[in-house]
């Protein structure tokens, strides 16, 4: 049997064990914000796996890359089913049905033994499958007719940000290079920026938000530092743990807008 079919079929068996396992472990989705924050968190997981795939490919901190990649993968699963379950509309529906349409080539391909040629080919299924994730979100925002729902999706989308931008850092480490990435990763940084700025503005943020939104601050420019500053050679480890950090707080300042009243 040939290397890289052994290691699609042990990573299968551990898949599907994590699947087992994620089932089930996350409350039901019940009101828009949450379903927000849900389909926000695909978003992220396209980009995650993508870098987490990278990393394996450069045996960079490959046992917990691979860890996360698989959790990732039967959380992206497990996720999708329960936004099926709590959208309504055939909008809604048929958004997500084109995500699953895209998620069954990527997974597939994600779960391979990573080589250069698989990460450019999971580079551009990434491209469209991040792109109807956004339109689920979107989509569920317009039907929540909250007030709230906005700033969940700004903040959410946030978590997604640190990861691209770490994903495309990796692929050029990587040598894995397309035309247009660099001005994909500074259009993803430029939009982070901004969105800190509407985010820090919000009139309903806590103490506790304003204290998260302003160590999310101090994280991003030691992770600017990481990815730009590195005299020509570079350091996927540490710009991976920098993006991961941030990703962490924003998740928490995003669990706390979508637990809001969804009329505020």
């Amino acid at each position: 049997m040939k290397s890289g079919n052994r290691y699609a079929i042990c990573f299968a068996i551990v898949l599907a064990a994590l699947t087992l396992t994620c089932t089930n472990v996350q409350a039901a989705v019940s009101s828009f914000n949450q379903a927000i924050n849900m389909a926000g968190k695909q978003r992220m997981l396209t980009q995650r796996i993508v870098k987490n795939y990278i990393l394996i490919g450069m045996d960079v901190d490959r046992d917990n890359a691979k860890e996360q990649l698989m959790l990732d993968i039967a959380a992206f699963e497990q996720q999708l089913e329960d936004l099926f379950q709590f959208s309504k509309s055939s909008e809604a529906k048929s958004k997500l049905q084109k995500v699953k349409a895209l998620w069954a080539p990527f997974r597939s391909l994600a779960m391979k033994k990573p080589t250069r040629e698989g990460a450019t080919r999971l580079l551009k299924l990434d491209d469209e499958l991040l792109s109807k994730t956004d339109s689920v979100v979107i989509q569920l925002q317009s039907e929540s007719g909250t007030k709230s729902a906005k700033i969940v999706n700004v903040s959410g989308r946030q978590r997604m940000l640190t990861q691209r931008i770490a994903k495309y850092y990796l692929s050029n480490a990587w040598e894995v290079r397309r035309e247009d990435d660099t001005s994909h990763m500074e259009l993803a940084v430029q939009d982070f920026k901004n969105a800190m700025q509407e985010l820090k503005a919000y009139e309903k943020n806590s103490g506790a938000v304003t204290k998260m939104l302003n160590l999310v601050d101090a994280n991003w420019a030691m992770f600017e530092r990481n990815y730009s500053e590195n005299n020509g050679e570079y350091i996927p480890l540490l710009v991976s743990i920098s993006s991961n950090t941030i990703l962490t707080t924003m998740d928490k300042v995003t669990d706390i807008y979508a637990s809001q009243d969804g009329n505020k």
